[in-house]
């Protein structure tokens, strides 16, 4: 995953428009909803916008019912690494939580990367080239 890597700039740029479209959503879902169920909304939102972004655009591959369905435990996974971060973060390392959330968000970005190709393409390339290498033996 080089920083360079064009799927990874499609996927940079997918991220900060849905990021920026969530947030408009939020604000305007505030008009008519309380902040939590604005929030649960548009985090759903999020995902499934997330993913049709993300096939379409990034891995340019076409949207299927079956990884739509799995794409939501991507971010059940990011939740949980960013979560841990943001602890370790301010409790263990005492540092500032405004801080901390940015941190712990940025460490979870390549993670995310991975396991939305993982999922949308439905394997790893290093497992594809290791196959194909395997079958032309």
């Amino acid at each position: 995953m080089r920083p360079m890597n064009p799927e990874w700039l499609r996927f940079a740029g997918v991220g900060l428009f849905n990021t920026a479209a969530g947030y408009v959503l939020y604000l305007l879902l505030l008009r008519f909803l309380s902040y939590a169920e604005s929030y649960a909304l548009t985090y759903a939102a999020g995902i499934f916008i997330s993913y049709g972004l993300n096939s379409r655009f990034v891995f340019r591959r076409s949207l299927k019912l079956g990884k739509a369905l799995r794409f939501p435990v991507v971010y059940g996974v990011q939740y949980v690494l960013s979560a841990s971060a943001l602890w370790v973060a301010v409790e263990l390392l005492a540092v500032d939580p405004r801080i901390a959330a940015l941190l712990a968000v940025a460490l979870t970005v390549p993670v995310v990367f991975l396991l939305s190709r993982r999922v949308i393409r439905g394997g790893t390339d290093a497992l594809d080239r290791g196959s194909a290498r395997a079958g032309s033996l």
